[in-house]
């Protein structure tokens, strides 16, 4: 709905007439502008409206279209900063008159045509940029709602259950939004994404109440992975990791695959949980990629070992507790590993103090492992990766919390991960009861 690719590029074909003849119809105005979703155009201007309606009309006209997404995550802004409140129900008189003109096309094809909306994970969040999503949901005026971040997030805490409260059992499907890298917390680059980083975020949104995983960029991915810096993505160490199958984990794969095959693989297992079940999934921890201005940032990593005043209530002393939303738990075959990532400061620890550190999952103490190395890609960040194996039967399909008895040091945890994946004993530091 206001797509910004390129806006520092005069020359680039993507700019519409409409949007470079019209500079002073942009969300800012009042001084210069940062970053390409300020040269977003403001909604708040009837003749922003009016060329959107047009276009979409003709659409409508032209086509004997089964459905139409009005897409309001590129770039997310659509009305000037601070006046979003004020500016609600201009958008969604727009709305209004978008179903007006689907319920035409309708008329014309002899069929249903729906409406659907990308838009921000977090009901808060569209509401402070303008997105009335409560009151087009209760109007009837869409049939799907695409919860979304912005660009290479695979944040595992969309509150799936509170959209789900939102809908209240009217006839609108809810998808969650996947993308085709994940960022690394600390650098902020992007890392191409594996199957089974899909399949841990698709599996947590389907075990939550999703009805539908969204695809945004995945046509890319195989691109991303061949690249120069998706090859340097990881832990620096290029040789391929074994799965303890003896397979090659997903990643070494995707290197020496062709595109159709890591499409295939994300296309055929990650758009249900009877697909999900069974197969390695990884769960990553990351930070909101969206919000509002002035909205407070939400990240789960990095962590810093030593407690400092303003640590809140989310931590205990030196515990540092992680809570996971998950998929499926894990099968009778399946073994659970978590890995945490830690910096160059956090490694001149003297001796085995990282290691020694108790970690339970759920209240179940877990083993540390001396032989498993994690799975790429991963923060190039972390110098030291540990690894500790849980109980099967502690896992919750959901919210599963973990705790760490970090040493009171200098450094940061820069990496949180949970691995389900298949049983084939390859270590005598392993686990053998369920």
């Amino acid at each position: 709905m206001n797509d910004c690719h390129w806006v520092n590029s005069k020359n680039c074909n993507w700019h519409s007439g409409f949007w470079e003849a019209n500079p002073g119809l942009r969300i800012v105005t009042h001084r210069n502008r940062r970053g390409w979703g300020e040269h977003s155009l403001n909604f708040a201007h009837e003749e922003v409206r009016s060329h959107y309606l047009n276009f979409i009309s003709e659409l409508f006209e032209r086509y004997d279209m089964d459905g139409l997404e009005l897409d309001w995550m590129r770039f997310g802004y659509c009305l000037p900063y601070g006046r979003e409140k004020t500016g609600r129900e201009v958008i969604t008189g727009f709305m209004r008159e978008v179903r007006r003109l689907a319920e035409i096309c309708s008329q014309r094809t002899g069929r249903s045509v729906k409406l659907g909306v990308r838009v921000p994970d977090n009901v808060q969040t569209c509401l402070s940029l303008g997105y009335d999503v409560i009151e087009w949901i209760k109007s009837g005026m869409v049939e799907q709602i695409t919860i979304s971040g912005f660009y290479a997030d695979h944040w595992l805490d969309f509150p799936v259950e509170t959209w789900r409260a939102v809908i209240d059992g009217r006839p609108v499907d809810l998808a969650v939004c996947l993308h085709a890298n994940i960022k690394d917390p600390i650098s902020g680059t992007e890392m191409p994404d594996t199957a089974d980083i899909y399949r841990g975020s698709a599996g947590t949104a389907l075990a939550g109440g999703a009805d539908k995983i969204y695809l945004f960029n995945t046509c890319y991915l195989a691109d991303m992975i061949h690249s120069p810096a998706g090859k340097q993505a990881g832990d620096g160490n290029i040789t391929p990791r074994l799965l303890p199958t003896g397979e090659l984990s997903p990643y070494d794969r995707h290197e020496q695959n062709p595109r159709d095959n890591i499409l295939n693989e994300i296309l055929s297992t990650c758009g249900e949980l009877g697909t999900i079940t069974g197969k390695s999934r990884r769960y990553i921890l990351s930070n909101r990629q969206f919000a509002a201005p002035g909205e407070p940032e939400c990240r789960k990593i990095p962590v810093s070992l030593r407690r400092c005043p303003l640590a809140g209530y989310s931590r205990i002393g030196q515990i540092i507790p992680f809570r996971f939303n998950i998929g499926p738990g894990p099968d009778m075959d399946e073994r659970v590993f978590i890995y945490l990532g830690f910096d160059g400061d956090a490694d001149k620890q003297p001796g085995e103090v990282l290691k020694e550190a108790e970690m339970w999952m759920n209240g179940s103490v877990c083993r540390v492992l001396e032989d498993l190395r994690c799975p790429r890609p991963i923060t190039t960040s972390s110098v030291k990766v540990i690894s500790w194996e849980a109980y099967r039967s502690v896992v919750n399909t959901g919210e599963n919390l973990l705790e760490y008895n970090a040493p009171a040091s200098d450094g940061n945890i820069v990496w949180a991960e949970i691995e389900i994946t298949k049983a084939t004993p390859f270590s005598k530091n392993l686990f053998q009861s369920a």
